[in-house]
Parts: C-alpha cells; structure tokens; sequence
C-alpha cells in the first residue's frame, strides 16, 4: 500500500507543500484537506502577490500551469494570487493529489494518525488515517497592518510598495498614509511583515515542510 500523508490547510503553503512532496515522493499518496468549500475565492480579499518575476521562475510550472490573462511576463512583479492559487490546487488535482473540499471542521492530533472531519458534504463525518500529517493552516499572521488596493495607475511615493500584473492593473499597499486622488478597483488588508516577500515566503515555507516529511521515516 501507498503511503499515505495529509496536508492539513488549502493556504499557497499548504499547495506548495502537496505539490513539493509529489515531486520528491511520487509513489506516496497525498491527499490535501482544507475546510473550505472552494479555494481561490478569498472572502478577506487578496493577500499580497507581489513577485520579482526572477522569483517567479523558481515556481515549476507543472504546478500551476496555465494562468490565462494572469500569466506573469517578463515585465510583471504582480500576479493576482488567488488566480496562482486556484490553479495550484487544480493542477494538485491533475498530477494525482487527492483533494478534500469539505467545508468541514477538521481535527488534527499528531504528526502522525487520524485526521478528523465533520460538517457539510455526504459524509457528515468519519476520520481517515495517515502515515504522516502535515499541518499548514498557518499561524495568524503577527506584525505591521498594512492596507491595500488594485487600481489602474503608477502609485508612487510614500510608503507605498506596489507591483504591475500582466493584464497592467497595479497591486498597492501601504502601512500608513493612503494614497490620494486614486480610483481603486479593489480593496484588500494584510498583517505581516513584508508584502513583497510573501507569495514567495510562502511558498519557500511550504517546501521545507514537504521537505521535512519526506526525509522522516516512516513509522513502525
């Protein structure tokens, strides 16, 4: 039998691990599970996705394969990162992963066992085990608060940090003063330390991670 290894969490961290440990251990069987009903639809708005498209290069792309009209070029340091991580979980689907949409409590003991679910879909509730249990529900993001917004002109100065995206919309955010005189198209907020390095942080994290799970031994 197939081992077996669950990826707690539907955040980029949480993709970027599934995918990593198909890559390093395709004969494992990985299921990723998530308590929401959809990926890709945040209700909070966009996190950050500001990304060097040098950085971008380092994202293989069978794991997202196809953005469409948000297909980063070679002049974007943007991408609309709900869009990045819809297809990652589609392509997760595609290369074999096994995908738990459930809209459902989920329950997680150790690094290793059960993993409990309860809530909506058929099945109301049961557990499946697993050989390993990898959990990247992410902590709650701790630091600067910072605001943001996509509109359709160049913002500069102040403590603005933006990004351009492939279809020339430009993601904005700012700690504290907001610019003036802009027309936004969406507005969005964020806790972290640094927008510019998160999509990518992210991404990093959940590499080490499948990393980890990889190299540990399995049990009995």
């Amino acid at each position: 039998m197939k081992p077996r290894i669950a990826v707690i969490g539907s955040t980029l961290e949480g993709v970027a691990c599934a995918h990593s440990i198909l890559d390093q251990k395709p004969e494992y069987q990985i299921s990723l599970i998530t308590e929401d009903a959809e990926v890709g639809f945040p209700e909070e708005g966009e996190s950050p996705g500001l990304v060097e498209f040098k950085e971008w290069g380092g994202i293989p792309e069978d794991w997202y394969g196809n953005l469409g009209s948000q297909q980063p070029n070679g002049e974007s340091s943007a991408v609309r990162r709900s869009w990045l991580l819809k297809s990652l979980m589609t392509c997760f689907g595609k290369r074999g992963g096994t995908i738990l949409l459930r809209g459902c409590s989920v329950s997680v003991g150790t690094s290793s066992g059960p993993v409990s679910f309860q809530g909506g879909g058929e099945v109301g509730s049961g557990s499946i085990h697993f050989e390993q249990v990898v959990d990247c529900l992410g902590a709650r993001e701790e630091g600067a608060i910072w605001k943001g917004g996509v509109c359709d002109t160049i913002v500069l100065g102040g403590d603005c940090l933006s990004g351009i995206r492939v279809d020339g919309t430009v993601e904005v955010w700012w700690c504290e003063s907001e610019p003036r005189d802009v027309q936004w198209i969406q507005r969005m907020s964020w806790t972290g330390d640094d927008p510019t390095s998160s999509l990518i942080d992210d991404i990093r994290t959940g590499v080490e991670k499948a990393t980890i799970a990889c190299e540990r031994k399995r049990p009995g």
